[in-house]
């Protein structure tokens, strides 16, 4: 029996290191030898050969040699995969002589025998482990939503200033082209005709007059396609104490919609009235006030050209997210700076069933380019702020405190829903050569405003007023 493990080892030590030899039974003289063998030899095949056995019979079938690339592993291939194992034993068995001289024998010579596994077992233990991550995963911050936008171009005309079609009473053109936030287009034409006197009299033949011919369009928010929604149309008359009438006369001014009702589409008109400065008044003096940082500051205006809301309505529509408005407050230019100011504009309006109102404040400030007479630019710097909370208190006030109040009148404050930007002008002068006073006969005005915290809404309604006052804020 010992004598047949050693053929065993021997021919397992062949199939590893090259052919098959035959090897004849043992001598006595080699006895000893054999026996010096045994040992290691035993003690590491024991348990493989009992398992080699189990598979197949040696006796009947030399091993095969194993390939030097594959594991040394025992299966069975004519067996299901569930029942086929592999085992990793290494033993010094299986170490070639040549190897012996470098010491790799004494460092495996206590065989290890890894525990056998199914094949099955051993693929899935190959899966991709999950590692689970100690630390509590971070809520995603929410995205914060950009702000509305209120951008396009406004181009200007000024025909009635023009030296041979203002003895004409020529009229001045505004093309305008306005896009609202990607979802509303206003875009069309509005004519201002000046006020026509008789020659011998000095009577009235025709009022000042604002005409409007504008498309609104839906914008698709995906595909940005234009669809018409509705048209706002007709005439405001200002008579010479500078009253805007909006309702009355042969083309009261309202908007049509061409959205059908079941879809949202809303009619709507303008009245009531808006009171601009007489021909013949020389300007007011007005005082404004506003709290900023916890502060209150004041701005005194001497020569005031002063627009005045009395139960102004703006119309509804043209779709029916865009309510009637109704609008009381003023809106003044100061003639010695070229600003805007207003102490309260109250709009109230009534939205999904609640009524709300919004108190706009804030300044529209001119800022001239140093070389504006050669290049004709310059800008208007729009800080207009939305409910502005009188009793706010910030650390802000602590930067206010420095400064004037006239400057810190009109700086912009943070944290407020607000609209803000600039609305930039490229004039175009013509020099009168006996006064050598330069007249504005044309503009290409660009509109660059953000609306921080503004709805839809409240953008859309300021839109309306600001493009009903088209004549006075764009005139010098």
């Amino acid at each position: 029996m010992r004598a047949f493990r050693i053929v065993c080892a021997v021919a397992l030590l062949s199939a590893c290191s090259g052919p098959v030899v035959e090897v004849e039974p043992p001598s006595q003289a080699a006895a000893p030898k054999a026996a010096n063998r045994e040992v290691s030899v035993s003690s590491a095949l024991e348990k493989p050969a009992e398992r080699i056995a189990s598979a197949r019979s040696v006796e009947k079938k030399a091993p095969q040699p194993v390939p030097p690339s594959k594991n040394l592993a025992a299966t069975e291939p004519d067996a299901p995969l569930s029942t086929q194992t592999a085992s990793l034993t290494v033993e010094s068995a299986v170490i070639p002589p040549t190897l012996a001289p470098l010491g790799v024998e004494r460092m495996v010579e206590t065989p290890q025998v890894v525990e056998q596994l199914p094949v099955a077992e051993l693929t899935h233990a190959a899966q991709p482990l999950e590692i689970v991550d100690a630390v509590p995963p971070v809520a995603p911050t929410a995205t914060p939503v950009p702000p509305l936008k209120l951008t396009g171009s406004v181009q200007i005309n000024f025909q009635s200033r023009d030296a041979v079609h203002g003895k004409d009473g020529g009229t001045d053109n505004y093309k305008v082209d306005l896009n609202v936030a990607g979802f509303l287009r206003i875009h069309g034409i509005i004519t201002r005709k000046p006020r026509a006197v008789g020659s011998i009299l000095g009577r009235e033949k025709t009022p000042r007059e604002l005409e409007f011919n504008l498309g609104i369009d839906l914008i698709h928010p995906d595909t940005h396609e234009q669809m018409r929604a509705g048209r706002w149309s007709g005439v405001a008359s200002v008579s010479k104490d500078g009253v805007y009438t909006l309702s009355g006369g042969e083309h009261p001014l309202a908007i049509a919609t061409k959205v059908a009702a079941d879809r949202g589409g809303v009619n709507g008109a303008f009245s009531g009235a808006i009171q601009g400065k007489p021909e013949q008044s020389a300007g007011f003096l007005r005082q404004y006030t506003r709290w900023i940082g916890g502060r209150k500051v004041s701005y005194q205006a001497q020569h005031t050209d002063p627009l005045e809301f009395r139960n102004l309505v703006l119309a509804a529509g043209p779709i029916e997210s865009y309510p009637e408005v109704s609008v009381n407050g003023n809106l003044d230019y100061d003639y010695d700076t070229g600003n805007w100011i207003t102490g309260g504009i109250v709009m109230k309006y009534r939205s999904a069933g609640n009524d709300l109102a919004d108190t706009v404040t804030g300044t529209i400030k001119w800022i001239e380019d140093p070389n504006r007479k050669i290049n004709g630019r310059g800008q208007y710097q729009v800080n207009l702020r939305f409910n502005e909370n009188d009793s706010r208190q910030s650390d802000e006030g602590r930067f206010f405190e420095a400064v004037s109040d006239e400057e810190a009148f009109f700086v912009p404050q943070q944290g407020i829903p607000s609209l803000v930007g600039t609305i930039s002008y490229l004039d175009r002068f013509d020099l009168n050569p006996e006064t050598q006073e330069s007249t504005v006969l044309s503009s290409r005005i660009s509109y660059d405003l953000f609306a921080p915290d503004l709805s839809k809404q409240q953008l859309v309604n300021f839109l309306k007023l600001w493009l009903l006052l088209s004549g006075p804020v764009n005139d010098e």
